[in-house]
């Protein structure tokens, strides 16, 4: 459209001009002059428009790429992987992200092989508050089952003791003269074997 603009704005200055040089040919110079500025204005014109919609669609695209990226690694989004993925400059990706993390409470992560900036994620923030309950638990959990095996070790320990007391020793069975002990099976009158039927 801008250069439909800018042929209309020709077309009518050289019209101009062939006008002025048939009626006044010392005008010629200034109609010449008054057609290229209005055409320079044109041309600023719609640069300025192709910059702002270019300056739009990169912003878009970088917003789009940066929730993406965001979503898919919880929060972490490396400059590069921005930068290629939006295809702007490093530099550009590293303020963007430096400007974010300011505004929204993000931290720069320095690593090996540059920087990552780290931002709230809801699933973070999730599995943070599930390890600290996790922790929690576990801190309340380990006294209670030392106390507990304690406990068992002291009452199997009063058990045995009950049990010692209570059960009084008996002697151990002798087991005699041989002949005593047939003399004790005869003196009874009864026979062994009848007693089993």
């Amino acid at each position: 459209m801008a250069k439909a603009v800018i042929g209309g704005i020709l077309g009518i200055t050289a019209a101009g001009a062939v006008a002025a040089a048939l009626t006044n040919p010392a005008n010629v110079a200034t109609m010449l002059a008054g057609g290229a500025g209005v055409v320079f204005g044109a041309s600023a014109a719609a640069e300025l428009k192709r910059k702002r919609e270019h300056f739009t669609f990169e912003a878009i695209r970088v917003s789009e790429n940066f929730k993406q990226i965001y979503e898919n690694n919880r929060g972490l989004v490396n400059p590069q992987q921005l930068s290629i993925a939006s295809d702007i400059p490093l530099e550009r990706a590293v303020s963007f992200l430096e400007a974010l993390a300011k505004d929204h409470k993000g931290m720069l992560i320095p690593s090996e092989k540059g920087v990552v900036f780290s931002f709230p994620h809801p699933q973070n923030v999730l599995q943070q508050l599930t390890d600290n309950a996790n922790a929690w638990v576990k801190s309340q959990i380990e006294p209670l089952q030392a106390q507990n095996a304690s406990l068992k070790q002291r009452l199997t320990f009063y058990e045995l003791k009950e049990r010692a007391v209570t059960t009084p020793t008996q002697p151990a069975p002798t087991l005699g003269d041989p002949s005593k002990r047939a003399s004790q099976n005869t003196n009874e009158g009864v026979d062994p074997w009848s007693k089993l039927l």
